[in-house]
């Protein structure tokens, strides 16, 4: 834009242009805190537990016998990989 001689729209893409660099740099910053939790409970003993019938949350080492919510029998249950920092720290029961 500066050499076909707009330079206040030119200093305003660089604005943008640094502005748009520290979203980048905040994005990948959350995303590798992200990852390293996912690897960290990956490594753990605790999963996040889904009712498929019901969508009941059970965070543990295990599914419990029956769902709490509907009473559906633990096979209902499957492990959840995305755990959403395990469900932001244990919140989501």
């Amino acid at each position: 834009a500066e050499k076909e001689g707009f330079k206040e729209l030119a200093e305003k893409f660089r604005a943008v242009a640094k502005i748009e660099k520290r979203h980048e740099d905040r994005y990948r910053s959350l995303l590798r805190e992200s990852n390293e939790a996912a690897e960290e409970l990956k490594k753990s003993q605790v999963k996040v537990w889904e009712c498929l019938k019901c969508g009941h949350i059970v965070i543990g080492p295990a599914a419990p016998e029956y769902c709490p919510t509907c009473g559906e029998y633990n096979q209902y249950f499957e492990v959840r990989d995305e755990d959403y920092n395990l469900i932001l720290s244990q919140g989501r029961f």
